[in-house]
């Protein structure tokens, strides 16, 4: 008997934005970012980088990674790597999204941000 994994596992809250183009009032094109879906996902860290500048002096702001996996829903497949996550604060750009091959048809979603 095939169980589906424990609910616990998605108990954090994400918001899916999507960029739109909107036009300013002196008709220039501006991008804006829209809520596209609010979804639950299980958080897996991931690691981060930082760097040194080229002359070796002072460090530049790094990046975090992170996956969050998500139940499939239609809603979750249409997503791309043109949208990004707002979660705990903090803006995310999707990296990837690949379908697990497991019984429970999950989707996970690599990510990125900018370390503060």
């Amino acid at each position: 008997m095939v169980t589906s994994p424990r609910a616990g596992k998605f108990r954090h809250p994400i918001t899916v934005q999507r960029a739109t183009k909107t036009r300013d009032a002196a008709g220039g094109e501006v991008l804006t970012w829209a809520t596209h879906a609010s979804l639950r996902a299980e958080y897996v860290p991931g690691a981060g980088t930082e760097g040194a500048s080229a002359d070796g002096g002072e460090l530049r702001k790094g990046t975090l990674s992170a996956t969050f996996r998500v139940r499939y829903s239609a809603t979750a497949a249409a997503l791309g790597t043109e949208d990004r996550i707002s979660y705990s604060g903090s803006t995310w750009d999707i990296q990837s999204i690949a379908e697990e091959a497991n019984v429970f048809r999950t989707l996970a979603i690599t990510a990125t941000r900018r370390a503060e």
